[in-house]
């Protein structure tokens, strides 16, 4: 049927605008059908445009959710674009809603379209609210104007079983571009386009005279009949019990009273008295029996109450199940519930429960009995949670259920044990046990067995919780194979220094007993036992143990003869005692020379020169390699001999060459002067031959501490 613009359309709604919506917490609540599609809505098109000669079409049902002009918007984020992206396009708290309408200027023009929905009105839904946004276009300033008949708009019919509008409604629902209220507008930048729009709203409509009939819920969007402008609107459609919720729960002291929601304003009263303006009261202290009751008022201004008895309701969630049995290889478990209401009132018919099964995997279950197949064997947790209504008291029962395919029977333990140990074996995945000892002897029910020499095969017998299922699982269980444990370093060190053991082998970790070191190595500077426990990783432990000896350094008391000499007479002779013969004694004589031995005499050449020489020992002991070392000094001088003989057989020819040295004869004249750098008195005076006699000197030279020298004495000249 075309819908005249020309009718009037009265609606049994009960009208709120809200500024913000608020969720559903009402279980009875839902998104009608759209959260599977368009379950149960019926769509249709057609077209009625008046411009050029007109056309009107019959409406033609369409499938849903394919049409173009009704589209199901699931995108919770999205705007429209149409609204400058103002207008959300699903209301908060909804996954879903409805766009129904020309969502943008087309071919063809003139388009109108409708959706609705047909329920049975019962106890649970006879509060319906519907939510909606409406989206109209303008005609341009420079377009001809249209009256509010021509204007694009947005209809919302509420229609009996044989399609005829129910009368005495409080309101109606039938708005246009000029008569939309709270509107707001937007000129489009790129199209000049004016669209008036107007954000979400919410209506309510009391169904309870219409109980046990069907009513239908009829939404119409048309474009302007001249046909250029669209219009469009969004949709969501909740439904709620028409009655006063009285959660007074168990031992609560206090109960909260909470009327439908959905209207402008609440009035509550008790005995004559206001106690409350918001949809929700509570009540402290409350006590059975008592009346209160709540005034609701429509945005139009229509009231409606209702009442409440205080009573205090105790539902109590409980069940019992049965398994399949072993043999069926199966998890599939039977629950049958024996939750009650209220426990309080066994006679009173009027609560009603609502399941919630959590089979903690995930799955979940709202039938009041209910069989389950786990994907999983073992010991799994069931919840059933149960709310009564109306008072919305809750109870909830937890119970483990065991399933026993395929079975997860097993035991947990080292399958070896260490040498003089045992191996704790611990049975796991059924409800009780019991244990096959090596000897074929069955222990009593007991989860653990602790077994060790000389080993062999156990088993493990795992049982259901009724006994109605068993299985057997067997291991063999043997001695830990024989590791290493190896120890490097010298067991010794000599005084002063140190020595580092290093355990090594298959332990993963070692144990010095000395220093409490939990490292593979300890350095060693005190001589005494030391022990190394070394653990592998099945928990074995080996020991290694020694006596660790602190070594003495070898004597390097030795003896020097002369520690004086000179230039001619230059050896010297050196000893020392052997304090054992595995001893090596090693000598630097100071002069770029080495000796070896106990005993020796050592010559410095004349090329040594004056000075200190530095004799150092070092003692070796060969056995442990231990070494000390000692030194000496000697000092060599000048030799002055009180002799020379300048005859020219190249022997004695030059008395003291390469010194500071003055040659006196006896009358005190001096005949000869030289220094570091001359070759010596030649025993000439001015070029002639001295007479042999006695010629005193004085030598000067720098010793081995860098202080000068001066020495006296007189020479012999013979020729």
């Amino acid at each position: 049927m075309i819908l005249p613009r020309s009718t009037t359309r009265k609606i049994l709604f009960l009208f709120l605008l809200l500024s913000n919506f608020v969720s559903a917490t009402n279980p009875n609540l839902k998104n009608i059908g759209f959260e599977n599609g368009f379950t149960g809505w019926i769509g249709k098109t057609w077209i009625y445009y008046t411009s050029n000669g007109g056309v009107k079409t019959t409406p033609t049902i369409v499938t849903l959710p394919y049409d173009p002009s009704i589209v199901l918007m699931s995108d919770q984020t999205a705007y429209d674009l149409y609204t400058n992206s103002q207008l959300k396009t699903i209301p908060s708290g909804y996954k879903y809603s409805a766009r129904l309408g020309s969502y943008k200027n087309g071919s063809p023009n003139g388009r109108d379209q409708s959706l609705e929905y047909t329920l049975n009105v019962n106890p649970s839904n006879e509060l319906l609210t519907i939510k909606f946004a409406v989206v109209l276009e303008m005609p341009k300033p420079t377009q001809s104007t249209h009256t509010e008949e021509q204007m694009p708009r947005f209809i919302i019919s509420i229609l009996d079983k044989n399609g005829n509008e129910i009368p005495n409604f409080c309101n109606k629902f039938d708005e246009n571009t000029l008569t939309l209220d709270n509107m707001q507008q937007v000129t489009l930048p790129t199209t000049q386009q004016i669209v008036r729009w107007r954000d979400w709203k919410a209506i309510s409509a009391n169904l309870k005279e219409k109980e046990g009939q069907d009513v239908t819920i009829k939404f119409t969007t048309m474009d302007c009949t001249p046909g250029g402008h669209f219009g469009y609107a969004y949709i969501v459609v909740d439904s709620q019990p028409l009655y006063i919720t009285t959660k007074f729960c168990g031992n609560n002291e206090d109960a909260t009273l909470t009327a439908p929601d959905g209207f402008k304003s609440y009035t509550w009263k008790h005995n004559g008295s206001i106690i409350g303006s918001n949809y929700e009261c509570k009540v402290p202290n409350a006590k059975e029996g008592e009346i209160y009751s709540c005034i609701f008022t429509t945005e139009a201004g229509c009231n409606d109450s209702l009442s409440t008895t205080i009573k205090r309701i105790q539902p109590i969630a409980d069940f019992k199940f049965t398994t399949t049995g072993c043999t069926n290889q199966t998890n599939t478990v039977k629950f049958t519930n024996n939750s009650i209401a209220d426990a309080l009132h066994p006679s009173d018919a009027s609560a009603s429960l609502s399941y919630q099964w959590n089979f903690g995997d995930g799955k979940t279950s709202a039938a009041a009995d209910t069989t389950y197949t786990f994907s999983t064997s073992g010991m799994q947790k069931v919840n059933l949670k149960v709310t009564s209504y109306p008072s919305t008291c809750t109870a909830s029962k937890d119970t483990m259920i065991e399933v026993f395919y395929p079975p997860l029977i097993g035991i947990k333990g080292d399958t070896t044990y260490c040498p003089n140990q045992v191996t704790n074996l611990k049975g796991y995945g059924a409800d009780h046990y019991k244990w096959i000892q090596i000897d074929g002897s069955q222990t009593g029910l007991q989860d653990s067995l602790l077994v060790g020499s000389p080993g062999g095969k156990v088993g493990l017998i795992g049982y259901s919780k009724n006994d109605a299922c068993y299985t057997t699982k067997y291991l063999n269980i043997s001695e830990e194979p024989i590791w290493n444990l190896d120890v490097c370093g010298d067991p010794f060190f000599c005084t002063g220094d140190s020595t580092t053991l290093v355990a090594s082998g298959e332990g993963i970790s070692y144990l010095w007993n000395s220093q409490n070191l939990h490292s593979p190595a300890i350095t060693i500077s005190k001589q005494g036992t030391y022990e190394v426990v070394a653990t592998n990783k099945r928990g074995c432990q080996l020991s290694w143990s020694d006596n660790v000896k602190e070594i003495p350094l070898p004597s390097t008391s030795f003896s020097v003869d002369p520690t004086v000499i000179n230039t001619k007479h230059n050896q010297v002779v050196c000893s020392i005692t052997p304090e054992n013969d595995d001893m090596t004694y090693e000598w630097d004589m100071g002069d770029k020379t080495t000796e070896k031995g106990v005993l020796f005499t050592h010559y410095y050449s004349g090329n040594s020169g004056i000075g200190k020489y530095d004799i150092m020992l070092t003692a070796i002991n060969n056995v442990y390699g231990c070494r000390s070392k000692a030194s000496q000094s000697i000092i060599m001088e000048p030799f002055i001999p009180n002799v020379f003989t300048p005859n020219g057989d190249s022997m004695n020819d030059y008395f003291m060459p390469n010194y500071d040295l003055e040659v006196f004869d006896r009358q005190g004249i001096l005949v000869y002067k030289g220094n570091k750098d001359s070759e010596g008195w030649d025993g000439k005076y001015k070029g002639i031959k001295a007479d042999p006699d006695t010629y005193f000197y004085i030598l000067h030279y720098i010793d081995y501490t860098n202080t000068q020298r001066t020495a006296k004495g007189f020479v012999m000249l013979v020729r």
